[in-house]
């Protein structure tokens, strides 16, 4: 290809690059913009603007590019050249080994909050030997991942769902339909518990809430801070913000015997402590960490 054809600005209507060459004035191209890994990123797009395989992309990499094609691809590029993640220029992320649907209404799905899950998933079969239904509250819902993936797990659940903006709820609806699970959960727009009358009971209140601080949101990478929603980042001026919302009510939403399962920053863990300590309601924190060594789950019981 020559160095001089740039089909990124769409200025050679009549070029049909080969795979290969494609790929390679695409990665230079985001190279160029001081863009991480962006020969993944290149391939991923092509991939999935073919539908095809991995290996069946190497196995084709002489094969030309028809002029849709390549107007396809320049699209992709184009998008991701302004720093949109991937997972909202493709509308999906992996997540449970499952498929979520994702758009600009909501968070992406991160690796570590499979974390939180594993933690609901072991708590919910210590607490639940005889397989009674339980009655789990999820806070904040966003794309539906957690609502989701617990309902895949513990088949007798009973599971609401709740979140503050509508559109992200739809998303979630969708995710709940996708994965077989739309049955089994109840989707409520609300702010925290507003929506529940009080004498409402759940066996474990489970979040992953917005919890970066407000003035380091601007600083994060442009994909967080341009692209995802303010709204599912931003906790308050200290990042806790929200814990202090949660915890300080949940109490009042709990069985005797119930959990609270919280995702947390990485240098939050003194912070959830203190806030347990103001409330004589619980009677213990405990912080779990991720696999990669941070604090991320906090259990809280109520006393």
């Amino acid at each position: 290809m020559h160095s001089e054809v740039n089909f990124i600005d769409n200025s050679h209507k009549n070029f049909n690059p080969t795979i290969a060459e494609a790929l390679r004035t695409a990665r230079e191209f985001l190279e160029g913009l001081n863009m991480e890994k962006p020969g993944i990123d290149c391939e991923v797009f092509m991939r999935s603007m073919l539908a095809i395989s991995r290996a069946k992309l190497y196995a084709g990499l002489e094969r030309n590019l028809s002029s849709q094609e390549l107007e396809n691809y320049n699209e992709l590029i184009k998008r991701r050249s302004k720093r949109e993640p991937v997972q909202y220029i493709l509308g999906n992320q992996e997540f449970w080994s499952l498929d979520f649907f994702v758009n600009k209404n909501v968070l992406i799905p991160r690796p570590e909050t499979e974390g939180l899950i594993e933690k609901v998933i072991a708590r919910a079969k210590d607490k639940n030997i005889n397989n009674e239904p339980l009655k789990i509250l999820d806070i904040g819902t966003g794309c539906g991942n957690i609502a989701v993936s617990i309902a895949k797990e513990l088949k007798s659940a009973s599971i609401i769902a709740t979140d503050i903006s509508a559109n992200a709820l739809k998303v979630a609806r969708i995710n709940a339909e996708r994965n077989g699970v739309a049955g089994r959960i109840i989707f409520v727009q609300g702010n925290l518990f507003t929506p529940f009358a009080k004498d409402l009971k759940f066996d474990f209140i489970v979040s992953n809430p917005p919890y970066i601080p407000s003035g380091q949101i601007d600083r994060l990478s442009p994909e967080v801070s341009k692209w995802e929603p303010r709204i599912a980042l931003d906790g308050g001026e200290d990042g806790l913000c929200f814990y202090r919302k949660i915890i300080g009510e949940a109490f009042n939403c709990l069985c005797d015997d119930g959990f609270i399962m919280l995702e947390i920053g990485g240098d939050q863990a003194e912070g959830i402590k203190e806030i347990v300590r103001t409330h004589k309601e619980y009677s213990e924190v405990k912080i779990n960490r991720d696999y990669s060594g941070k604090d991320r789950v906090a259990e809280i019981w109520i006393r």
